[in-house]
């Protein structure tokens, strides 16, 4: 498994990172110790593991909440790095599962399969 950086014009020092999935298990609703631990062993790997454990809320949106406010650096990075990983997480599901996509962050979907509220029956 490897990754790769994207410059990143907000915040030139923190370069996105791009996860390769492709040698994680996906996730059915059967296997999900193993499809967690894959992905919580490569989140942590990178030092991202805060997107998927909630350890580091988004930013504010805004520098200052007044009328001279200006779109903060730290926020863009945040949501752009996300959704980087948001898309790594959702490539890693498998139809039967895929209507996870409707939550809005990576810890979002991580908490919900977190649950061990979805199973999903083998088909015959």
């Amino acid at each position: 498994m490897s990754g790769a950086t994207l410059s990143n014009p907000d915040e030139p020092l923190k370069p996105l990172i791009l996860l390769n999935v492709h040698s994680i298990a996906k996730f059915d609703g059967s296997n999900y110790r193993q499809w967690r631990i894959q992905l919580e062993s490569l989140f942590d790997g990178y030092g991202l593991s805060s997107f998927i454990n909630g350890t580091a809320p988004p930013p504010k949106n805004l520098t200052a909440p007044d009328k001279q406010s200006t779109p903060n650096p730290t926020y863009s990075t945040w949501f752009r790095q996300d959704k980087f990983l948001f898309s790594a997480v959702a490539s890693t599901l498998t139809a039967a599962v895929s209507p996870l996509l409707n939550r809005v962050t990576t810890y979002d979907v991580g908490e919900l399969i977190g649950e061990d509220t979805i199973l999903v029956e083998p088909e015959d």
